[in-house]
């Protein structure tokens, strides 16, 4: 967690890949189990959204992920 570049606050990156060097491998599909789609852009613009499962967020995708 941090908040590094442009962002108005905290937030993740992560990469998924198919080695354990970063720039040997590569990336790969992952799947949330649960989580809600807010929207794209910036978390306070966006809109409460839908739950979606077993679902990969599309790029500069804000999400929320509701306790269990």
């Amino acid at each position: 967690m941090g908040n590094s570049g442009n962002s108005v606050g905290p937030h993740l990156h992560f990469h998924v890949g198919d080695g354990n060097a970063l720039n040997g491998s590569e990336g790969q599909p992952y799947v949330f189990e649960r989580f809600v789609f807010l929207g794209r852009g910036r978390p306070e613009t966006a809109l409460l959204g839908n739950e979606r499962r077993n679902a990969l967020p599309l790029e500069g995708a804000v999400l929320a992920f509701p306790d269990p």
